[in-house]
């Protein structure tokens, strides 16, 4: 997959995660509110990592970061 495609792919997710936790919120479901919203941030950084190189299959890719060197 192209460094582009993926940023894309992650952003979709991450705006489908950050709609399920708006309605997680509205219901007051707090626990799959955050677990949405932690998904939905996950994603966002991942996206980010995606524009400049492949991202790692992990949940904390902070590491990996080359805007971090």
């Amino acid at each position: 997959m192209h460094f582009r495609e993926d940023a894309e792919y992650r952003k979709r997710l991450a705006q489908g995660f950050l709609d399920e936790a708006r309605l997680n919120f509205e219901y007051k479901l707090w626990r799959s509110c955050m677990d949405n919203s932690q998904l939905s941030i996950e994603n966002s950084g991942k996206m980010i990592i995606a524009l400049f190189e492949p991202v790692e299959k992990t949940h904390n890719p902070s590491h990996q970061s080359t805007l971090n060197s």
